[in-house]
């Protein structure tokens, strides 16, 4: 998804939602390989996992809200998103860029 649909390349930022999870925890990994620049949600028990994998911005998103958050990323995956992954990465995304077209 992140290399074939989302074409992340070196230099975008990329929002992975549930980082922590096992989607997640290789996204992670995938997406600061190909260059990019990561936030991710995840709970306060996981800040240290996701920190050692090279998440740059992490979000507790039992606290904070991503949309308030960030701005201006290119590549939003939702990766709690099961099966319906790519309508919801699809939507997650759109939101994300509307909101950094009107900051």
């Amino acid at each position: 998804m992140l290399v074939e649909q989302a074409r992340l390349k070196e230099g975008q930022k990329i929002l992975i939602r549930g980082g922590s999870g096992g989607v997640g925890t290789f996204a992670i990994q995938l997406a600061k390989h190909l260059g990019a620049e990561v936030a991710t949600t995840t709970s306060k028990a996981n800040v240290d996992l996701v920190k050692r994998l090279g998440v740059d911005v992490v979000i507790d998103y039992k606290s904070e809200k991503f949309e308030t958050l960030l701005s201006g990323y290119d590549v939003a995956l939702n990766s709690l998103a099961g099966d319906k992954g790519v309508t919801l990465f699809r939507r997650t995304m759109s939101r994300l860029m509307r909101e950094a077209d009107r900051s």
